[in-house]
Parts: C-alpha cells; sequence; structure tokens
C-alpha cells in the first residue's frame, strides 16, 4: 500500500490579473485570505516593470520529444529543493518518498508493517502490489510498472540525493543506495516520522549544507533550520526557533547565488518567507516576506558590505564556515528581517520577527524557491503554483496556440532580493517547484517539479526559457550609508596615527599621494586612481603623472593593492 504523509492534488480557484506574461494570460481566480500587513515594496516599487528584463517565459519541450517538457528521472517523492554544492554536484532534498527508482516504500527493511498490507512478497526480498489500480497504488504506479515485483527501499519524510554530471544528463548510480546520501532529516532516526518534518530549502554556502525545515507538511505550525558538513550527517539546531505559529517564516526558501554561494558579495545569506507549505483549504494568495542573516560574526563590526548589490558577476572563494556554535547562520537572533524602505531607497532591518512586512508585488499558493541569475542579472522566485489560467503557448498575435484552462506557475524578478518585484512569466504548473541554480543559461533555467499538474510523484526536471529586454532603469554603482577611517592606502607613513602604513605605497611603486581618490568596484575587483603622483618617480612626464592600482581583497584584513 502506497501512503504519504498529505494531500498533493491542488485544486484551482483564486484570482488576480496579469498582464504581458509570456504564456499570455488573464487570470480569474478570487484572491482571498492574504494577510492585512500593507507591502513595503522596494527600491522604486512604483516603477517595478521600468527594472523587468523578461518579457516572456516559454516551458520548453525536449528536443527529443516535443509535446513533453519534462525529463523524469524516477526518484520517488516530491518536493526537491536544490543547491549546487563546492564539490560540483547538485544536491536536492525530497519529502515523502526513498528517492529511488524501482523500490517499493516500507517503513521497516525486512519487517512487516503498515505498506506491506498492500504488498505480496512472490520470491524472498522481491515484492509485488497486489491492486495495481487502487487508488493508494495509483501515484507510484503512474511511474513504474505495477505488474512487476520490486525490492523494497526505506520511506521517509525527508532525504537527501546527489546527481553527478551535467543537469539533467546525470549519471545515476545503481548501487544498493542509488544516489540517496540521507534519510530521516535531520534526525537521522525514526524521530522524523513525530512530526512528519519537510524541507523547505537547501543552500550550500561554502563547505556547509543549510536546510530550513518544517513540520507538519501542508500547513506547518513551525520551522527551523538544520545543517551538515558533508550531506550525511545533520544537525537541527538546538536554539528555540522563532518561526512559530503565525510566523511567515515557517517555510522559508533561501536564495542560491552561484555554486557554494559564491556569486554573493555582501556576506548575507538572504530568504523569501511564507507560512504554509500549501495554502488550498482555501486557497488563499500568501504574501512572501524577506529576511537576512551575515555569514560571518566579527565582533564589533558588521559583515562586509562594501557593494550595494549583494551579488557579482565573478565568483569569489568563500572561508570555511565557523564551527557551528559561532556560526551567525545557526543563529536565530542573528536573523534581520525586512520592514520597508527608506528615503534613500535603501532596505530597512529589524531583529524582531513580528515587524517583517510583506514585499510588494510577490505572491504565491505553495512553497516556492529563489536564486540570484547571473545571466540576467536578476533575482528570480519560481512558484510552481500561482492559480489557474486560459493559457496561450507563444504569442498570440504570432499564431499562439491555446492550451486552455490549467494550473498554472510563475516567475518573479527583481534587481535586488528587497525588490522591486514584478510577475515576469507563467507556465503550466500545479506542483511545487525548485529552481535548480547549475547550468543556467544566460538566458534560461532548469528547476525540478513533481506531483501535481500533470507532472509524476517524482523527480522531473524542465526548463524555462526567457525572452528578454533591456532595463529601463539601471541600479547606481553604489549607495554611501555611513563611512569611516580604515587605513591610510597612499605613502608609507600615517600622519594621523604615527604608524606605518601596510601598503607601502611610495616604496612599492614610488607614489607618495594623490588627488583623485574616488575607488570603484568592477568585475569583483576594487580599482584606486592615483593622481599627480610623484614627479620623481621613474618614468613621469607631463603625460604620465596617474596610476591606477586593483585588489580583490573582501575584507579589511585581506586589503593588499
Amino acid at each position: 500500500m502506497i501512503k504519504r504523509g498529505k494531500t498533493r492534488r491542488f485544486i484551482g480557484g483564486c484570482a488576480f490579473l496579469v498582464m504581458g506574461l509570456g504564456l499570455f494570460a488573464t487570470f480569474f481566480l478570487a484572491l482571498g485570505g492574504c494577510e492585512d500587513d500593507r507591502p513595503a515594496g522596494g527600491v522604486a516599487a512604483d516603477s517595478a516593470d521600468d527594472w523587468g528584463v523578461i518579457e516572456r517565459v516559454e516551458l520548453a519541450n525536449r528536443p527529443d520529444d516535443p509535446k513533453n517538457p519534462y525529463t523524469l528521472i524516477p526518484y520517488y517523492g516530491d518536493l526537491w529543493t536544490t543547491t549546487w554544492a563546492a564539490d560540483g554536484d547538485l544536491y536536492t532534498m525530497f519529502g515523502d518518498g526513498t528517492g529511488m527508482k524501482d523500490r517499493l516504500p516500507t517503513l521497516l527493511m525486512g519487517e512487516p508493517d503498515e505498506f506491506d498490507a498492500g504488498y505480496v512478497e512472490v520470491r524472498p526480498g522481491w515484492f509485488k502490489i497486489k491492486d495495481p489500480t487502487s487508488e493508494e497504488a495509483a501515484e507510484w504506479c503512474e511511474i513504474y510498472d505495477g505488474s512487476k515485483a520490486y525490492r523494497q527501499a526505506p520511506y521517509t519524510p525527508a532525504g537527501l540525493v546527489r546527481l553527478k554530471g551535467p543537469v539533467p544528463n546525470f549519471r545515476l548510480h545503481d548501487g544498493p543506495e542509488q544516489d540517496v546520501i540521507a534519510r530521516h532529516i535531520p534526525y537521522g532516526d525514526f524521530r522524523a516520522f513525530e512530526k512528519m518534518d519537510k524541507p523547505s530549502s537547501l543552500v550550500a554556502v561554502g563547505n556547509r549544507f543549510y536546510a530550513h525545515m518544517h513540520y507538519p507538511p501542508g500547513r506547518p505550525t513551525d520551522g527551523y533550520m538544520a545543517w551538515s558538513d558533508d550531506g550525511r550527517r545533520w544537525h537541527k539546531v538546538k536554539q528555540e526557533s522563532p518561526w512559530s505559529t503565525g510566523s511567515p517564516f515557517r517555510v522559508t526558501m533561501f536564495f542560491n547565488m552561484g555554486q557554494a554561494y559564491r556569486l554573493n558579495r555582501d556576506g548575507y545569506l538572504y530568504g523569501l518567507g511564507v507560512g504554509l507549505e500549501v495554502a488550498l483549504d482555501p486557497p488563499t494568495q500568501q504574501k512572501v516576506y524577506l529576511c537576512r542573516v551575515p555569514l560571518e560574526r566579527r565582533p564589533g563590526e558588521e559583515p562586509r558590505s562594501a557593494l550595494a548589490v549583494p551579488h557579482g558577476d565573478e565568483e569569489t572563494k568563500l572561508a570555511p564556515r565557523p564551527n557551528a556554535d559561532r556560526d551567525p547562520v545557526l543563529d536565530y537572533d542573528a536573523y534581520e528581517y525586512f520592514t520597508g524602505i527608506d528615503h534613500r531607497s535603501q532596505p530597512i532591518w529589524s531583529k524582531k520577527p513580528r515587524e517583517a512586512k510583506p514585499l510588494e508585488g510577490l505572491h504565491t499558493l505553495c512553497q516556492g524557491s529563489a536564486m540570484y541569475h547571473p545571466g540576467l542579472d536578476r533575482y528570480l522566485f519560481l512558484s510552481g503554483f500561482v492559480g489557474e489560467s486560459n493559457l496561450t503557448k507563444g504569442d498570440p498575435q504570432q499564431g499562439g496556440r491555446s492550451i486552455g484552462q490549467v494550473p498554472v506557475g510563475a516567475v518573479f524578478e527583481a534587481p535586488y532580493p528587497w525588490g522591486p518585484w514584478r510577475a515576469a512569466g507563467v507556465f503550466p504548473g500545479g506542483y511545487i517547484a525548485s529552481l535548480i541554480p547549475k547550468d543556467a543559461g544566460e538566458k534560461s533555467v532548469w528547476f525540478t517539479a513533481a506531483g501535481g499538474g500533470g507532472v509524476t510523484y517524482a523527480l522531473n526536471i524542465a526548463r524555462l526559457e526567457f525572452k528578454t529586454r533591456p532595463p529601463r532603469v539601471t541600479r547606481p554603482q553604489w549607495s554611501l550609508k555611513t563611512s569611516r577611517k580604515v587605513e591610510q592606502v597612499v605613502g608609507d607613513w600615517d600622519f594621523e596615527t604615527l604608524k606605518p602604513t601596510r601598503q607601502r605605497t611610495e616604496t612599492r611603486f614610488n607614489l607618495l599621494h594623490t588627488d583623485l581618490g574616488a575607488s570603484f568596484e568592477h568585475k569583483g575587483k576594487l580599482w584606486f586612481l592615483f593622481g599627480d603622483s610623484d614627479p620623481e618617480s621613474p618614468g613621469w612626464d607631463e603625460y604620465h603623472d596617474d596610476a591606477i592600482a586593483w585588489t580583490t581583497a573582501r575584507t579589511v584584513d585581506d586589503f593588499k593593492l
């Protein structure tokens, strides 16, 4: 008998109007049940379209099957939230399944349990489903041949799969565990069945995995943090979580930023929060909130934040993660919550979760996922289910084909994690989806889907393609908030502190002074200009009295010209 912990069939019926989307759609869905919190908006929130770069979203069909956009990897389970780790592999956390192919789920290997009541053992260790046509076996038999005999595999509320190779053509393994490396996360034992903990999101930062978890499934009462340094042994944060009943962070979806979070620049981990895994009873559009936490803890100092944007177009080498007891990501008191935008268009943060305000322009019926897309230079939020719509595939002015009333997902984009967010496009959906940060194209991205909208209850992978345009506005290079002297850059002697300088520019470069003090960031380097430098330096003349230097340092301690 195939049983699971929650209902997965999505029922549409909610409502809003979205214009100019890739799959052209008018939504007749009655929105209801949203919180009364007034959205705080983003930078110039009333001009979100001016920041947009995505004109249309298309669910790309497979080259080998023009009628099917999904590549099925028959690993049984749902959710499939993913991250791209430092070792180059894709890790994906699933719920309610085995995470394996050609295996019948069971609770106790080698012992009778409630699952086994629906099986008959045809030879030692091999089982068949008694009634493949039964409702309880339906979703399993959508993937596998119910008339055949199979071995069994442990069923788990939350497990982790490691996938090697390019997306979606992974090199799958046929060993005893196939590609599963962890079960019953984060406990590692049958305590996982007490509350049926499920993954909200997964992110690799340097050499550490972080998972936001929630329980019970569907309509959770609590969310919390878990972590692992190898993906196999997991630990739940012992500190009491503030994300309990009523919190919009019971399901928090962390942003992935490239491999092992290497595209991050400001030293923060960002996450989008909602209250429920699925809000379908009744269908309710959930507002979305934002939190962040520093990746490093320095006594008396804020995390590095020299740049105005929290990402970059070149990868940076992240330092090894600190011991767990010193890791701020695992300290709930270190988190900050977005409360609005100030008069300088800068985000405002509070240490109090109850003061968080929803982001304008974001909504979803279910758990989604978030990432920074370097090709688009935009943050993306993907919801696999925002309602139902009468869709047309392609541009209706160019002979687009109607595909009728279907459940739909949506892609949202923004230049910053705090906005301004806009709906960029919709596509046939009706399931929980997760963006895949690995192997994203310049104008495309892979994602996972399972258990709804005609998609089987297994790991399915598809690709979204974007038609783009230049934004009508661009972000400033930086925004000065506060400043303080860190060190003297020019010369060999700091006459304010009466100490030698670290940079020793006179000794090293014959640069004694300058009248050009403006530094700037470009492609991951901080550049310095030196003007009217010492006329006695070698090679000087009236045309060559300027110099330039750069550093790749990310911290004050590492700064070296």
